[in-house]
């Protein structure tokens, strides 16, 4: 009884370390996408930012906060699409750490037990290659 409670937890532990790698894996592709979506909007802050540069501070513009459109202006906008593209780039820098340290905690878990990725291709040319001919 001791030798199955002790098989049933390598088991167990097996399937927590495969839990853990795909945990990882996921949180990795949700963070990469974060600072992929916050760059996008980075972006766009400073593309509006640089055309209304030229422009004189007391000009019209509109500004869409939400879903609600507001007459503000050039002068007025500005400082907030700076601000805003300053939070950003400091957002974009939190992530890209958290991304090193959860790439460094999937690497060292790959390493320390071995893991290997194989691709379901690859799975079928080898069990193809190795089935018995008739």
């Amino acid at each position: 009884m001791n030798q199955n409670a002790a098989a049933s937890a390598e088991s167990l532990s097996e399937k927590e370390i495969v839990s853990r790698y795909q945990t990882l894996k996921q949180q990795i592709q949700q963070i990469m996408i974060k600072i992929e979506e916050f760059e996008n909007d980075k972006n766009e802050q400073e593309l509006v930012l640089k055309q209304l540069l030229p422009l004189n501070d007391d000009r019209k513009c509109w500004r869409q906060v939400g879903s609600v459109l507001l007459e503000q202006t050039v002068g007025q906008v500005k400082p907030v699409l700076e601000s805003t593209s300053k939070e950003l780039q400091q957002t974009i820098q939190n992530l890209n750490e958290e991304l090193r340290t959860k790439e460094t905690e999937f690497l060292e878990l790959k390493e320390k037990y071995k893991i290997r990725e194989v691709d379901s291709s690859s799975l079928a040319a080898a069990s193809s290659s190795q089935a018995p001919k008739p």
